[in-house]
Parts: structure tokens; C-alpha cells; sequence
């Protein structure tokens, strides 16, 4: 007898092929069955009327590494028919953690979050994951300036031998833990210290175990082929596959790059080399508002940055830069809008631009992005809109690009309801099938679930999901092709998408109607697993 029974659907397998009128079985969370009915008895039959069955979706580049932990439910995440989450992205995971940066970071966990760090290697990480359960399958990638933050704390410049040889035990041993690669964060410290040559030693670490070396490039505007061309020289030197993440051409200036950007990835592609990207289906970017300082800025750690951005001549020098950058891009702090602050008594700050938050306040923008970092340690995010549509387009039809949110889990309810976030916490697979795909055309039903399924899991080697066929883990989204849409906006972003009736982590059923079961179905996943 079979588990569950779903009947009655349009079966897309996630390969890109059409439609299929199928009914599909499920026994101890694998597919079974996958056939015309009549189909075997079933303990539990679910009649989806015509509706669309696709795999689950992979959200290859997610930030839910610790709000997993606070919030194991994956609200936003498995109301878009997420159902695999990579984490450990942008150069940052919060593992492992190792002497006393380690204890630093874990203290500023705690600080962040509410619970302090109950592990230290990126296994035991995983294995905390595993204990809390998740409602979503975790993969996770270490990041290389979680590691260089151990082996040199915020120190600019190279490592040292000894400094090497650390990381590269980490990350060797993290490898073997299940860490399915490398991330970098080139714009973030202390990542953005390390030299190509640094990151070529770092990332000639993974061949041996096929890790992925995976990048937020060094720069997305003015020197984004530079940054690209650096990205493929070090998957060329290690010799590993390279994975550019949330791909785009930022700025007004620099519309249009895109084209020469994939162009690149096309001629690595022809000459043998394993590149991949993914992208978010919207025009603004999101990150913590001290990414718009120099990283000379930044060097040392926190503490530093907040004595330079303080007062004096240093601070001058900042304001300096940062006005010199400001009358390159006109409008960009028009641009930047405040999506979350610490202080309660600043909360009316959020969704305002910094430009309108200067002008209230009758200071210049540069002036209030310093004082308000002071103000709040640091920690205020941003959203910047900095993106065209004739790029996005073009990246998200690129055969080789899948679908990524750049977003961590969030609630509806509770502490993670906090700030205004951007909208791709929640929108943006329904995004993906909604918009770009039945109102505009810019990719087929068929394409835009084969870059939110097979194509994903293929990129981590997972041979087990992301497509369905027999044998392989019912990780399904029941969706209806006419009425699926992203709700969430800037203004508004905590509102559930439309349109998706069903979701199924490993057999087991986490939304149903627009309601969380509950459930902790998910999986944390391990390399070569």
C-alpha cells in the first residue's frame, strides 16, 4: 500500500520536458509509483484537480543558517514551494569556529540571535540543524571569510603560512563533514583581504573532494568583469567548477554589462570549464548598509570601523570617498532605503530612503549613513536599487542560470517578522512562474522549473532530488499555473504568494491550503550523501 497518493496532476518532472497526466505514489518518502491510473491503494489520496506537480524547489542561495535554529517552520520559504535551502553563502557560514575569533563570532551570534553557538566544527554545526530539525533539506557551503576571520581575524593584507595551513585544514575538514564547497563574499571583510593568488591556494582544496567554489563576485558595478574574470581564473587555477552567485550588473552605468559578463561564462564554458550562476527575479539588491564603506574602513574588525566613522580626520576621509563615489552615481542615495534597524526608537526609518532620511533631518546623506552605523553598532540593513530590467532578463533566460532568493527564512508571525525586508523572502519562485513566465514570456513553464529543480540539485550533485521519478525523495509543490503570483512587495513584503496548494518535504505533507502543518519534514544534506 502506498503512503500518499497524489492524483489527478500534470506531472512536470523538473528535466524540462512537457506535461505529463500522471498520478504519483509515495512509500517511506520515495516516489514509487509515476503512471496512468489506476494506481495502488494509499493510505492518504490527494486529488489535486489539474493542477501542476513539479519538485520541490532549491533555493540555491539562501541566508537561513542560524534563523533555521530560531524558527525551524521555513515560513517564507516553503510557502514559495521551497523545499532545499543552501546556506553558508557570501563568504559567511557559523561554522566552523575555531580560537578566539571563534569565540568572538559566537558571542556576536548570541548577540544577534538569542542563543549562543552550541557546536564549533561544521559538522557538529550540522548536526545542531539535525537535532532542531528544519522543515526544509539544508545544504550548507563554508565560507571563506568565516574561515580567514579565524585564522587572522579582520587583519588586511595576506595571511601568513601558518594562517594558510588553518584554512586549509577547516575547510578540509568541513569538506569531509559534509560541506558541499567555498564561498566567497569579495565585498565583505575580512574575504574581501584575501588576493586571487590567497584564493586560488584556498580553493585547490575542494578538487580533491569535487567542492564548488561559489562567489559573490568583488565588485558588481564599475569592475564587474574584472571580478568575473578573477572568479573564472580561480576555478581555472584550482581546477573546480565556479558558481557566480545573484549575477547582475549594478548601477545605472554599468546596464547593459551583462551581456558581456555571460559572454565570458560562455567562451569558460566552450574552452571546458564548469561555470554556473544564479539570480533573484528583482531590481533591487539587499545587504547591511556598512557594505557602501571603503574596506580599508572595515579593516580590524567592528570596533575600528566604528572609532574611524566616529569623528576626525579619518572620518573626513570616509566622508570624502564616499561623496567621490556618490558623484559618480547620481541618485544612489535615492536608491538606498533602510530595511531594518536595531533601535525600536529608529523603526520609523525603515522603507525610507537614505536621501529623504537626510533631508527630514536637514543633514547631508553622507552624514547620516555614517551617524546612523554609529548609532546602531553597525548593524542596519539595505535594500538599493540598483538593477535593470533588459539584465535581469537576460540572465535569467541563460541556460546556465538558476534561481536563488539571496534571502533567509522568515515568518509571519513572531521576532522574524521584523524590519521590512526585501520581497524575495517571500516571493520569489511564485515571481519566477508568475511573472516571468506567464505574463511577460521570458521563460517557458517547463525551463523555469528545470532552474528551480534539476538543474540546482545536478550543480550539488545531488542525484536523488530535484527531479521526479521513481526511486528518488518526494520532495513536490502542487501549484496552479493560471493563478500562481508573488504578493509580497517593498512596501508590504510579509504577505504569502498565491496560487500553490500543496508542498511535500520527503514524503510528508508541509502545506496544505495556505497552512504549515507544522511538520519538521526537511533533511539536512552532506556532499557525496
Amino acid at each position: 500500500m502506498l503512503d500518499l497518493l497524489i492524483k489527478g496532476g500534470w506531472i512536470l518532472d523538473g528535466t524540462g520536458s512537457h506535461a505529463r497526466r500522471l498520478d504519483l505514489g509515495i512509500v517511506a518518502g520515495r516516489i514509487v509509483f509515476l503512471a496512468p491510473p489506476p494506481a495502488p491503494a494509499a493510505a492518504q489520496v490527494i486529488d489535486v484537480q489539474g493542477r501542476f506537480v513539479t519538485p520541490g524547489f532549491f533555493d540555491l542561495h539562501a541566508h537561513s543558517d542560524l534563523r533555521l535554529l530560531q524558527d525551524p517552520r521555513a515560513e517564507s520559504k516553503v510557502f514559495q514551494g521551497v523545499t532545499t535551502e543552501t546556506v553558508g553563502l557570501c563568504g559567511y557560514s557559523c561554522a566552523p569556529l575555531h580560537g578566539p575569533s571563534g569565540t568572538e563570532l559566537a558571542g556576536e551570534i548570541e548577540d544577534e540571535y538569542g542563543f549562543r553557538p552550541a557546536w564549533d566544527s561544521f559538522g557538529s554545526y550540522l548536526a545542531a540543524l539535525e537535532e532542531r530539525g528544519t522543515a526544509v533539506n539544508v545544504a550548507g557551503f563554508v565560507g571563506q571569510g568565516t574561515i580567514r576571520q579565524m585564522a587572522a581575524g579582520f587583519k588586511a593584507g595576506p595571511v601568513n603560512r601558518d594562517g594558510m595551513r588553518l584554512m586549509q585544514r577547516l575547510l578540509t575538514e568541513s569538506l569531509a563533514e559534509g560541506a558541499f564547497g567555498l564561498s566567497t563574499g569579495l565585498i565583505y571583510p575580512p574575504g574581501c583581504y584575501a588576493d586571487t593568488g590567497e584564493l586560488v591556494e584556498l580553493a585547490a582544496c575542494l578538487a580533491a573532494r569535487g567542492g564548488i567554489y561559489t562567489t559573490h563576485l568583488r565588485d558588481e558595478g564599475d569592475d564587474l568583469l574584472p571580478a568575473v574574470a578573477e572568479a573564472l581564473t580561480i576555478g581555472e587555477r584550482a581546477g573546480v567548477p565556479v558558481h557566480l552567485c545573484h549575477h547582475k550588473a549594478a548601477g545605472r552605468r554599468n546596464w547593459g554589462k551583462t551581456g558581456a559578463s555571460l559572454a565570458m561564462v560562455d567562451a569558460a564554458r566552450r574552452g571546458g570549464q564548469d561555470v554556473t550562476l544564479d539570480v533573484y527575479p528583482y531590481l533591487a539588491t539587499s545587504t547591511v548598509l556598512s557594505a557602501v564603506l571603503p574596506p580599508w574602513v572595515q579593516e580590524g574588525g567592528p570596533l575600528c570601523a566604528l572609532e574611524r566613522l566616529t569623528g576626525g580626520e579619518i572620518r573626513d576621509r570616509i566622508k570624502a570617498e564616499l561623496e567621490g563615489r556618490a558623484s559618480q552615481e547620481p541618485g544612489i542615495w535615492e536608491d538606498i532605503v533602510i530595511s531594518h534597524v536595531r533601535n525600536p526608537a529608529l523603526a520609523h526609518l525603515q522603507g525610507r530612503s537614505l536621501a529623504r532620511i537626510a533631508l527630514d533631518s536637514r543633514v547631508r546623506p553622507v552624514e547620516m549613513l555614517m551617524d546612523l552605523l554609529v548609532e546602531e553598532q553597525l548593524k542596519v540593513s539595505m535594500i538599493r536599487f540598483a538593477m535593470g530590467d533588459d539584465d535581469l532578463d537576460r540572465v535569467i533566460r541563460h541556460p546556465q542560470s538558476m534561481i536563488g532568493s539571496d534571502a533567509g527564512a522568515r515568518s509571519f508571525r513572531n521576532h522574524l517578522t521584523e524590519g521590512r525586508p526585501h520581497p524575495r523572502c517571500f516571493g520569489t519562485f511564485p515571481r519566477i512562474l508568475g511573472h516571468y513566465v506567464r505574463e511577460r514570456g521570458v521563460l517557458s513553464l517547463a525551463e523555469a522549473v528545470r532552474k528551480m529543480t534539476s538543474l540546482p540539485a545536478s550543480r550539488l550533485g545531488i542525484r536523488d532530488r530535484g527531479v521526479i521519478d521513481k526511486g528518488f525523495w518526494a520532495d513536490l509543490v502542487v501549484f496552479d499555473p493560471l493563478r500562481i503570483r508573488d504578493r509580497a512587495t517593498y512596501e508590504d513584503p510579509f504577505q504569502p504568494p498565491e496560487g500553490i496548494s500543496l508542498v511535500i518535504v520527503n514524503g510528508r505533507v508541509v502545506v496544505r491550503d495556505g497552512r504549515h502543518s507544522g511538520l519538521l519534514a526537511g533533511m539536512v544534506l552532506k556532499s557525496g550523501g
